[in-house]
């Protein structure tokens, strides 16, 4: 079975909220597969990446 999953990169917390929003928008753009989304939470890390390209790299890392 095909599956798309993606990672919310954001600034905070309460940009997790995005998540169901993000997937209703992609299953009213006719992605009939299954969904699975994550959050990238930085918020354990001890040195949390604080640049975009940081948070992104990182994602990439964890979030697989």
């Amino acid at each position: 079975m095909k599956e798309l999953r993606y990672t919310l990169v954001s600034d905070g917390v309460s940009d997790k909220m995005l998540l169901p929003i993000l997937t209703w928008l992609l299953r009213n753009h006719e992605i009939n597969c299954a969904i699975q989304a994550a959050w990238a939470d930085f918020r354990w890390l001890r040195k949390p990446p604080t640049t975009l390209a940081e948070k992104i790299q990182i994602s990439l890392e964890l979030y697989p």
